[in-house]
């Protein structure tokens, strides 16, 4: 009794894929691996098993992908209103850092500024 089968299915944004593993042994032993999502539904795998299995050591994975919509996707407004504020605090900071002021005023003295500011 040692055997391997899968099934795939995608219907209504969600794909589905399910695979099956036996291994012959004296007693029945499952191992369900669906995810977090799906932990719930072990037990009604392995009442649909155990209808068909009596015995043999028995691996179910689950694996269930929702299809993407633009809707699952959305910006955090409180969140990004936070990241501008912090970016701004930065960049306030640099320009009044003494590297920057530097900066300006080496970029100042470069020749084609020079031209310019005296034309």
């Amino acid at each position: 009794m040692t055997g391997y089968g899968e099934a795939h299915r995608q219907e209504a944004g969600l794909a589905i894929a399910v695979e099956v593993r036996t291994i012959n042994s004296r007693y029945f032993k499952l191992s369900v691996r669906a995810g977090e999502t799906y932990a719930v539904l072990e037990p009604d795998i392995e009442g649909l098993v155990r209808q068909h299995v009596k015995r043999g050591t028995i691996q179910v994975s689950l694996r269930i992908d929702r299809g993407r919509r633009a809707e699952d996707y959305q910006l955090n407004a409180v969140a990004l209103a936070a990241y501008r504020e912090q970016l701004e605090k930065e960049l306030r900071e640099v320009a009044a850092s003494e590297m920057w002021v530097a900066g300006q005023v080496v970029r100042s003295l470069r020749p084609e500024r020079m031209a310019k500011s005296k034309g």
